[in-house]
């Protein structure tokens, strides 16, 4: 769509990305059952939500035809203040948000 406007694209930033690796067998054995299985259903939901993430930077990459130059976590707090917009710049420039890797998780 931006391409047939005549936009031409370098590369994509993606903003506020999910991403939760897949959990490890058996995870929270010290925890209670009955709060771990809370635990991981929620945890289950931030997993769907990391898919739902990658699926549609790799169909954004793919219809665009430009690379994915970073992937920007879903930060805690809106970058809002200097302090704010020097942490994204912070993930801009780590090897995290290269195009080789995977989006950062979430905090």
């Amino acid at each position: 769509m931006v391409r047939a406007g005549g936009f031409p694209i370098a590369g994509i930033i993606a903003n506020r990305v999910y991403d939760f690796p897949p959990l490890p067998p058996r995870p929270g054995r010290e925890v209670p059952a009955a709060l771990r299985e809370k635990l991981i259903a929620n945890y289950a939901d931030f997993a769907a939500l990391a898919a739902r993430d990658r699926a549609a930077l790799d169909t954004l990459q793919r219809e665009a035809d430009a690379p994915l130059l970073a992937a920007l976590p879903v930060l805690e707090e809106a970058p809002a203040s200097l302090a704010g917009l020097r942490r994204v710049a912070a993930l801009l420039n780590t090897a995290d948000a290269s195009p080789q890797r995977r989006p950062r998780r979430a905090p």
